[in-house]
Formats: structure tokens, C-alpha cells, sequence
């Protein structure tokens, strides 16, 4: 699989089960009843011929969009998120099934990490609140082409806040065998989403290990890169755990696995 492009915008696609009609000011009750730091945050909804179909409102500085299509999501946009889920078993029927679906981005004048943080977490309070009082049956979450039961989405969603983000929602894992894997099932874990707040996506591997362990560590990097704005440069080393004399090095490198995408290869000692 090609790596995520770096310019991917915060950008959500919600299949539904069955249409619905944009209610603009029922939408920004949910948000400020779901989430305590907009209730007394300025919305603006901007004019527009139809909002039923489609909706601009400004949050702050930010603009946020939401638009409703009456047909569904494209096969060929989803399907890669598809063949890479291994939880939620249902996800392939899910979508098959959605006949019309919701787009939601947001969009702001800069594009530093921490506002694609923002403009992430922007999308994930709308996507928590259409999912409260509309038929949204999945989550297609393009900048890390993964897709997520909505019932956990809002869930993560809701018991996050902003700084205290939802990283889990922004993020997917995908592996590759590694080139002696018949012999000793060497594995690669590598980040998908990451690249959209970092450049490049982790990797870690070929290691001969158990998987749980290589996804420990990619996963642990990219929740520390979300949580607190942080990026690893070339050659930054980490400890291993707290107080561990592990000490782990990152290595700016062109991936041999998927594409061949730029990562931040994680080397074990």
C-alpha cells in the first residue's frame, strides 16, 4: 500500500443508514452538549440555499463543512481501508450497505502540526455529533485510510477534550512480512495516518518478535506524537519504558515494504 500523502486534509466519510436532512442548529446543540468547551465557543452557520444538502459553519477561526450525498461512498475510496481491518468484522457489510453518506472536513488559513491537530479534532467532535442524532453506521477516516465502528468512535470521542486528544481515532497499523519471514516469520509494523502529522509515517522491523511487541512500540510513538505535538528527528533516540536501559534510535529512511514510502524507521537495539 502507497503511503498516506502528507497534504491529506482532515476529512471524514460517513455511510448512513438511511437519508437525512442537515439540521444546523440541531447539530450545534449536540456539539455543545457533547463537548463542554464549545458551549460557550462562537458557532456561525453560514447562508446558504440549501442547507439541508450541505453546511459551512465557523467554530472559532476554523471552518468546518458537512455535506450530505445521495448515493454511496466510492468503492475504490474505502476498499484499501477495508482489506486492512482485522476488527471490526463487519465493516466490509457495513459500508456495502450504506446508500447515501455524510462528508465532513474542516479547514483553517495555516497548516502547522498543531493545527492539523486541531482541524483533526474539529472533524472527530462533528463526526461524535452527527453519529448522536443521525443513522451513521461507520467512519471512513481518510487520512489514515482506516474505518471505525461509530459506536466506539464517539465513545473515544467523547471522553477526549482538546490537548487530551482522541489518538487512537487518527491512527491505523498495517504489517508486512519481512524478506526471512518463511524462515523466522519476521514482521514490520508501520503507522498509517501518522504521516498526516508528521511527514512520515513509523515503521518498526523486520523483527523476528511477537507482534504485540512491535505494535507496542509504533503505537506508543505515534500516541506520544498526537498527545503532546512532538516530532522525532533523524537519529533522536528514546528509552524503551521508564527508567529502561533499552534504548531505541530512529533512522529518516526510505521504506522497502509498501510502496517504498519515506518513514521514521524505528531501530531496537
Amino acid at each position: 500500500m502507497s503511503r498516506v500523502p502528507a497534504d491529506r486534509k482532515a476529512l471524514a466519510l460517513l455511510p448512513l443508514g438511511e437519508p437525512v436532512v442537515l439540521e444546523p442548529q440541531r447539530l450545534i446543540m449536540a456539539l455543545r452538549t457533547l463537548f463542554p468547551e464549545l458551549r460557550e465557543a462562537q458557532i456561525e452557520v453560514a447562508d446558504s440555499p440549501d442547507q439541508s444538502s450541505g453546511l459551512t459553519m465557523m467554530i472559532g477561526n476554523d471552518l468546518l463543512a458537512i455535506m450530505f450525498f445521495g448515493f454511496p461512498i466510492p468503492r475504490e475510496t474505502v476498499q484499501p481501508a477495508l482489506d486492512g481491518e482485522i476488527i471490526w468484522k463487519e465493516a466490509d457489510a457495513v459500508f456495502a450497505a450504506g446508500r447515501s453518506h455524510l462528508l465532513v472536513t474542516a479547514v483553517t488559513s495555516g497548516d502547522s502540526l498543531a493545527q492539523r491537530l486541531q482541524l483533526s479534532w474539529l472533524v472527530t467532535m462533528a463526526v461524535a455529533a452527527l453519529r448522536s442524532i443521525y443513522p451513521v453506521t461507520g467512519v471512513f477516516w481518510s487520512s489514515s485510510l482506516t474505518v471505525i465502528e461509530p459506536g466506539r468512535f464517539e465513545r473515544l470521542a467523547v471522553a477526549a477534550s482538546k490537548g487530551q486528544w482522541p489518538a487512537d481515532l487518527w491512527f491505523g497499523v498495517e504489517w508486512f512480512k519481512g524478506e526471512s519471514f518463511d524462515r523466522d516469520q519476521a514482521l514490520v509494523g508501520r503507522t498509517k495516518g501518522i504521516g498526516y502529522f508528521a511527514a512520515r509515517e513509523l515503521e518498526c522491523g523486520p523483527y523476528a518478535l511477537d507482534p504485540n511487541l512491535i505494535g507496542q512500540v509504533i503505537v506508543g510513538l505515534a500516541r506520544y506524537i498526537i498527545l503532546t505535538g512532538l516530532v522525532f528527528g533523524d537519529r533522536d533516540t528514546m528509552e524503551l519504558g521508564q527508567g529502561s536501559s533499552r534504548v531505541a534510535r530512529i533512522s529518516y529512511e526510505q521504506s522497502a515494504y509498501g510502496g517504498g514510502a519515506p518513514v521514521m524507521r524505528v531501530v531496537l537495539p
